[in-house]
C-alpha cells in the first residue's frame, strides 16, 4: 500500500485544492480565470481542473482493481483507505 499511498494523497491534495479555490475562493478563480482571463487562461484553468480530475478518478481505480492483491499488514490507516474504496463493478 505504501507505494500507492503518496500518490493517491497527491492527487486528493491536488483535486480539494482546485475544488476549493473554486468553491470557496470562486470569486477569484472565476474572475482570474474567466471573467478577465485570456482565451489562453480559460482554456488553461478549464484543461487543468478536468486533468486533476481525472488523476485523482484514475489513482483510486488504480488502487481499487490492485487491492485484492495488497498485502494490508497490520495497519490500520491502509485497512481504512481500502473500505472507503467502491466494490467491484
Amino acid at each position: 500500500m505504501s507505494g500507492y499511498r503518496a500518490p493517491l494523497l497527491w492527487a486528493s491534495f491536488d483535486l480539494q485544492s482546485r475544488l476549493e479555490n473554486i468553491a470557496v475562493r470562486e470569486v477569484d478563480f472565476l474572475i482570474t480565470h474567466y471573467a478577465c482571463g485570456s482565451p489562453h487562461t480559460r482554456e488553461y484553468a478549464r484543461r487543468n481542473t478536468l486533468f486533476v480530475l481525472a488523476e485523482y478518478l484514475g489513482r483510486v481505480e488504480i488502487v481499487r482493481l490492485r487491492v485484492r492483491f495488497l498485502d494490508l499488514g497490520d495497519r490500520e490507516d491502509d485497512r481504512r483507505i481500502v473500505a472507503l474504496l467502491p466494490r467491484g463493478r
